[in-house]
């Protein structure tokens, strides 16, 4: 009966654990108005993948599509790898750049021949991006 249901509590500490849950299991949340609703696992899980690093993102060789000094933006919804490498001959320079701040250098001062030098960095979403400097190869993971 109504009264019966309305007396009991919920307490968490005495349910039964389960390890591993499958995509059909459910969770229960309380909305910000206070409304209860259900969250099937599956769904959680999509929303966490969503925001996670790495998942559903595959390397791309862009190389052929990236030119030194041409700015790009971030669209894919979540943050992206660069990994680059530039060729430098003796007294040249490099810079890789976030929202147009340059966040590398690198100068090849001297006379140490040509130089084959990779580098890395982590675009947030939304950010651009841009290198200058002898490109040989450009990497993503998008």
């Amino acid at each position: 009966n109504k009264q019966y249901v309305d007396s009991k509590t919920l307490n968490i500490n005495t349910l039964t654990d389960k390890s591993t849950p499958i995509n059909t299991d459910n969770l229960a949340l309380q909305e910000t108005g206070g409304d209860l609703k259900k969250l099937s696992f599956a769904n959680l899980m999509v929303w966490i993948k969503s925001f996670s690093f790495g998942w559903g993102q595959t390397w791309q060789n862009v190389t052929a599509s990236r030119s030194a000094g041409v700015t790009y933006t971030n669209s894919t919804g979540k943050p992206i790898v660069v990994i680059f490498s530039v060729v430098l001959a003796d007294n040249q320079t490099a810079s890789g750049y976030i929202n147009g701040i340059e966040i590398l250098f690198v100068n090849s001062s001297g006379t140490v021949g040509s130089q084959n030098l990779p580098f890395s960095f982590v675009i947030p979403n939304g950010n651009t991006y841009s290198i200058s400097g002898g490109i040989a190869k450009w990497l993503e993971l998008r």
